[in-house]
């Protein structure tokens, strides 16, 4: 394994908690860190075809995605225009699960324009980034406490990797 692999894992095996922070790019994260994934969460090593969600390798740690996102919250609600937030980081949010960690709930700073895209004048602007900082700094004082988001286990499936019928989670309404 390339010396930078290990490096990254080591930081991993270190942290209790892992903020993987990164703005939405086209409805993911950027490609860097998606090719990151890739490259560090190696088969084998941290994963195997029995070594995954709750009996993944990180099993006991946490991870959570600090997000920004241009648009205004409201878009990204269900039927908004920018379409559902939780829809967009479900696929990370499962990758972390994959490889055993108790994901947080994310921390999405929504309204951060750039690119010459303006929902707001320059002063309410920098108002707007301090509260979402300070929203921010008030979560991670009390992070220990947070629930993860519920995902199913081995437990839960079938011999297929079907859901049981009878799991609560399998007559969610999305």
């Amino acid at each position: 394994m390339p010396a930078d692999v290990q490096r990254e894992i080591a930081r991993l095996e270190w942290a209790d908690l892992v903020i993987f922070q990164f703005p939405l790019w086209w409805h993911a994260q950027p490609a860097i860190l998606k090719g990151w994934f890739d490259r560090v969460l190696v088969y084998g090593g941290l994963y195997s075809g029995s070594m995954r969600y709750d009996r993944g390798y990180f099993r006991g740690k946490r991870a959570i995605c600090s997000v920004t996102a241009g648009s205004p919250e409201q878009a990204f609600m269900p039927f908004g225009r920018a379409g559902n937030m939780v829809e967009w980081l479900w696929p990370i949010h499962s990758s972390l699960y994959y490889v055993g960690y108790d994901v947080l709930a994310p921390q999405v700073g929504y309204g951060v324009q750039g690119g010459g895209i303006q929902y707001q004048q320059e002063a309410a602007f920098r108002e707007h980034v301090e509260s979402l900082r300070a929203d921010w700094i008030d979560r991670l004082k009390g992070i220990e406490h947070d629930d993860p988001i519920p995902f199913t286990g081995w437990e839960d499936w079938d011999e297929a990797g079907t859901l049981q019928g009878r799991h609560p989670m399998r007559w969610r309404l999305s």
